[in-house]
């Protein structure tokens, strides 16, 4: 009778983890092509293996489960199983009456593929249409008033991108603020206008962009130490995001996405 000894599966484990992680390095860079190039394959791998773990400790193990939690990584934010603005997301990876992994992933999915309907519109006009008018934002619109701050900063991204507003409701925008105001201090952002900036770029790219490689330019930037100043450390954040969104706006009106 073969025996295999606890070394041994230790060793078929890792062997199909590299497997799989070579696969979705190749799937991946195909997916979203843009976000890879970024990346670079280190860190690609590196957000990989993270996925896998992260994707464990809601029960999903399968190579597609697995597979399409991280694809969620990139479309939706670095965490987007905890992002406020994404409450449903995490409702449905938690809910202990959905057993099966692929019946939990199909919920996932759906619920994933209103979301982008809604917040994206056909042909994603409405996401072309808020980045059309956020090129023209200057840095001297930011919010900058001390009272009733949230509101101000509510009514800005209202007015730039109502479509994604309506859909994520005035309750999870408002714990967005709330979470940003005090992530934003964190990252040496202590100005209204920064404040601000920050929290649109949460709104934009996810709770916890400041560590997202998808987006390397704002992690390299927030994570600059000779950026001490926070006006100085502001405007160069809203330097690179208005770059970086006039070239996403370019991209989608050639017909090309972030994501396949």
């Amino acid at each position: 009778m073969l025996t295999i000894r606890k070394e041994q599966m230790q060793v078929f484990r890792q062997a199909a983890l590299r497997h799989f992680e070579n696969d979705m390095t190749v799937h991946l860079q195909q997916f979203a092509p843009k976000y890879c190039e970024a990346m670079g394959e280190i860190e690609l791998r590196s957000l990989i293996n993270s996925g896998i773990a992260r994707a464990s400790e809601y029960g999903l193990t399968g190579r597609g489960p697995v597979r399409f939690f991280i694809e969620q990584m990139f479309l939706l934010g670095i965490d987007f199983d905890t992002d406020p603005q994404l409450p449903w997301a995490f409702e449905i990876l938690k809910d202990s009456n959905i057993q099966d992994q692929m019946v939990r992933s199909n919920f996932l999915y759906d619920r994933t593929m209103d979301y982008i309907d809604a917040v994206g519109g056909k042909d994603y006009e409405y996401i072309k249409e808020a980045l059309r008018k956020l090129v023209f934002l200057r840095f001297e619109d930011l919010p900058n008033a001390q009272d009733d701050f949230g509101y101000a900063v509510l009514r800005r991204l209202r007015t730039i991108y109502p479509q994604k507003c309506d859909h994520v409701g005035e309750d999870a925008l408002r714990s967005l603020v709330i979470l940003g105001f005090e992530q934003s201090k964190k990252n040496g952002l202590t100005t209204y206008p920064g404040i601000s900036l920050y929290i649109a770029l949460m709104f934009a790219f996810g709770h916890r962009f400041d560590h997202d490689p998808r987006i390397p330019w704002a992690v390299n930037l927030l994570n600059n130490e000779h950026l001490q100043n926070p006006t100085d450390r502001a405007r160069s954040l809203y330097r690179g995001a208005m770059e970086y969104f006039r070239e996403m706006l370019a991209d989608l009106e050639r017909g090309e996405n972030l994501c396949a």
